[in-house]
């Protein structure tokens, strides 16, 4: 038998927008099936929002390490936004960290995210 492998769509972010939003970050997953963001934003109101990228094999490729952001770092997040009105977060396409450097949403040079 061959191997079956199964992924959600996508369909809940929007490719047709981007957005850039500064941010302070509450967490960082850096795990598999696929790493999270959790931010703060800091032009809403106690809200957290998520950002949903790849798994680790491919964000390792691209730079990032399990502490490349942490708990009160203040970022900047470009991302594909939810579908849904009201909801925070979305898709990953890029962070600016502290520091200034850019990490993408996957292996070194291959720009956003593509699922």
């Amino acid at each position: 038998a061959g191997q079956a492998f199964a992924h959600h769509s996508g369909a809940q972010f929007d490719r047709e927008k981007t957005k850039t939003t500064e941010a302070i970050v509450t967490r960082f997953d850096f795990k598999n099936p696929h790493a999270y963001i959790y931010v703060k934003p800091t032009n809403a109101k106690a809200v957290e929002w998520e950002f949903e990228m790849m798994d680790v094999a491919n964000l390792f490729r691209g730079g990032w390490r399990k502490n490349s952001l942490v708990p009160g770092d203040k970022i900047k997040v470009t991302y594909y936004p939810f579908r849904k009105e009201g909801s925070g977060g979305g898709l990953l396409i890029s962070v600016t960290d502290p520091k200034g450097k850019v990490l993408y949403n996957g292996p070194a040079g291959a720009g956003p995210a593509k699922y």
